[in-house]
């Protein structure tokens, strides 16, 4: 299994759903084991494979719409963009200031970005 450079789960320090970002491998099990580091607090935590195997089993990858920007999308759903070849999750809706409807998604590779939905030309 490729060990993921990040990951998302609930820190036990602050308490709030976060990224992690992968520290390294710990020494005394180096291959089922990980060092990951909460991105708000920087609190460094181990992750067994086993949580890494959950997490990669419901990944965004089961469940997902091809990304169409004459689409509407809720909060919570994961689509796919077919030109960047990569998984998001939308987190966020806004209007943007000339009317349109914009998107905020968290993609797995490139991270947020902002996506226009609903367009009709």
């Amino acid at each position: 299994m490729k060990i993921p450079k990040q990951i998302e789960r609930v820190c036990d320090y602050c308490g709030d759903r976060q990224k992690f970002k992968f520290r390294g491998n710990f020494e005394a099990e180096p291959d089922s084991k990980f060092w990951y580091a909460c991105q708000r607090c920087k609190h460094v935590t181990l992750v067994s494979i086993e949580e890494l195997n959950l997490q990669a089993n419901t990944n965004s990858q089961g469940n997902y719409r091809i990304y169409s920007a004459s689409e509407t999308y809720e909060i919570g759903e994961t689509i796919y963009h077919a030109e960047w070849q990569d998984y998001g999750k939308v987190k966020k809706k806004e209007i943007s200031s000339s009317g349109y409807s914009i998107i905020i998604v968290e993609f797995e590779k490139l991270g947020p970005k902002k996506l226009v939905e609903n367009f009709k030309q």
